[in-house]
């Protein structure tokens, strides 16, 4: 980390560490979201059961008021739950957005959680290095004209970094595919077995250091974001995962819930990018399902007009009917080896000590 870094970071956590003690019960904000895409070709079986278990992790360990906790989704528990704000159409999604950082302020602990479709689609701004943009689908995707329903990486960073004041803390959770660098943030963490540590590098995903102009964080905020999955990997759904046999979650949410559950909130960063990383390592290799029919197609295309970029949209293409793991996705192969083993990534915006605690 460079002297500007640490100044940098060292502020930041003064800050915080001034402003949490002070902050009012309303400073905690979430929004949860849940696709599962019910009745279309691309249905899951796991974000529902994702959206539960992360809204009773926020109010019972994280210390998120009830009240501050919204949730879109569309299973079939969605009518049911009280907390549930609506449907996770693409509108609602950039609504809900729009409410997480509205009145953000020095000492706001913000927090986004998304459960269900990644994508890549083709970037036309160029500034991805693989001319692909990493998506989240909402349920209505589909309901539009071309790619039009997603909501874009570049979306998400304009709704979010820039309106964050100093001072303030926003965490986000995709378990989805291709997610690890959802964001686009300039620094990278992962956690290395055999070094038995964490540690940053720079981001390459970028052709730059990150988005610029009215896409980059403010000076002085705090964004952690954890991808469930590489940039050029598919995401897991399992029903065999410890503690919820016969229900279907994503590996990534339960890896969290776990870490947070057994380790609590006070311990590091590097302490739950290792928890996350050994306990989706437990899984193993993984089979995959695929894409519907459309997004194969499109998903083949974008790797086609990436020129070459044989490395930016991949994806496992072997079905096991009777495999416990089930990908959330898989687009057409387009060269190069897509790792077996479902590899957790922490991004930020600084390159923070990684030893210290958790920020909730």
């Amino acid at each position: 980390m460079n002297v500007t870094s640490r100044l940098a970071s060292g502020r930041l956590w003064s800050l915080m560490a001034a402003s949490t003690g002070n902050a009012a019960a309303g400073a905690k904000k979430a929004l949860l979201i849940g696709c599962s895409y019910p009745g279309s070709d691309s249905a899951l079986r796991g974000p529902g059961y994702d959206v539960s278990c992360m809204q009773a992790l926020l109010a019972s360990a994280l210390g998120f008021p009830a009240n501050s906790i919204r949730v879109l989704r569309d299973d079939s528990e969605s009518s049911n739950s009280s907390s549930s704000s609506g449907m996770p159409s693409q509108a609602a999604i950039l609504q809900e957005l729009d409410w997480l950082v509205s009145g953000a302020a020095q000492g706001s602990n913000l927090f986004l959680f998304f459960s269900g479709h990644g994508y890549k689609a083709r970037d036309p701004t160029g500034e991805e290095a693989d001319r692909l943009d990493e998506c989240i689908l909402p349920t209505d995707w589909q309901q539009h004209d071309g790619s039009s329903g997603y909501i874009r990486d570049g979306q998400l960073a304009q709704l979010l970094l820039q309106r964050l004041p100093e001072g303030a803390v926003l965490h986000t959770l995709f378990d989805c595919c291709f997610s690890g660098t959802l964001m686009d943030l300039p620094y990278e963490a992962r956690y290395n077995a055999e070094q038995q540590q964490s540690g940053w590098t720079r981001s390459s995903s970028m052709n730059g250091s990150h988005r610029s102009g009215s896409q980059a964080p403010t000076a002085g905020v705090r964004v952690v974001q954890l991808g469930a999955c590489e940039e050029d990997q598919t995401a897991v759904t399992s029903r065999k995962l410890p503690g919820v046999v016969g229900t279907y979650t994503g590996a990534a949410t339960h890896a969290f819930v776990t870490a947070i559950k057994e380790h609590g909130r006070q311990q590091s960063y590097a302490s739950l990018l290792q928890h996350m990383t050994e306990a989706l390592a437990a899984l193993g290799k993984v089979s995959d399902e695929g894409l519907p029919e459309v997004l194969a197609d499109e998903a083949a295309a974008a790797a086609d007009d990436a020129d070459g970029a044989a490395d930016a949209s991949k994806a496992s293409d072997a079905v096991d009917a009777g495999s416990t793991v089930a990908g959330r996705e898989a687009t057409q192969h387009a060269g190069g080896t897509v790792k077996a083993v479902q590899v957790p990534v922490l991004c930020s915006d600084t390159e923070f000590d990684l030893d210290s605690h958790l920020v909730f």
